[in-house]
């Protein structure tokens, strides 16, 4: 199978200069090669503790199928894709609606905007060039803790049509979104091959031991 290449999720909020210096991406956790994985974010300080999606709310989610060949089909991969994220993490992602709304290039998101999937290329969002697809989400503190609050993930169109009705498109696409989806939720990447978020995927279509272990764990974070 071909291997996609996965672009690093990058997670911003408005005053940036101060995120980047006192946030940092989590250690490697793994349990006896059972499994790796890594947080994008941590709490504030030297807490292992990640920052989080809300646990008791829905997580909901718009589609921009603009330049996609294959709406439906497009449609049902991102659907299923969803659905995996939403039973690894126990998080409630839904489907919200289609949109007009475009990714924006800086990467951040706004509080009160559902998660946006959308397909772009380089001309638009130039840190498209050479990857499959890009992902993260911005936060806010709440209650005094920092919380994922929305995000975006941009897949490259040009990539996207043309794998989608290869040999073995349709699993190839769902996991390049699953991917991107674990990278929303707060998954980092990790150097391990058995685990869906290795930036380099050479053929794995499910979640990987680590994966599902720093899922559960994102989907524990406090109700906020």
């Amino acid at each position: 199978m071909r291997a996609a290449k996965v672009g690093l999720a990058t997670a911003v909020v408005i005053l940036l200069y101060a995120v980047l210096h006192t946030h940092g991406l989590g250690a490697l956790a793994s349990d006896g090669g059972a499994g790796s994985y890594t947080f994008l974010q941590t709490q504030v300080g030297s807490s292992p503790d990640p920052v989080t999606y809300s646990s008791c709310r829905s997580i909901p989610v718009e589609f921009n199928l603009h330049g996609v060949d294959d709406p439906d089909t497009t449609r049902q991969v991102l659907l299923e894709a969803m659905g995996a994220a939403s039973a690894a993490s126990h998080l409630n992602l839904v489907y919200a609606r289609d949109t007009a709304r475009r990714p924006r290039p800086n990467w951040g998101t706004l509080e009160g905007y559902p998660v946006l999937i959308a397909f772009a290329d380089a001309s638009e969002i130039p840190a498209m060039d050479g990857v499959a697809g890009r992902a993260g989400s911005s936060w806010t503190a709440i209650n005094g803790r920092d919380t994922y609050v929305s995000g975006q993930v941009v897949l490259e169109r040009r990539y996207w049509n043309g794998e989608l009705h290869a040999w073995h498109g349709h699993e190839l696409t769902r996991a390049i979104v699953m991917h991107e989806l674990g990278h929303v939720l707060g998954l980092g990447h990790v150097h391990d091959s058995g685990e869906l978020m290795s930036a380099d995927n050479h053929g794995k279509t499910t979640w990987g031991p680590g994966d599902r272990k720093g899922l559960a764990i994102l989907g524990k974070g406090p109700c906020t």
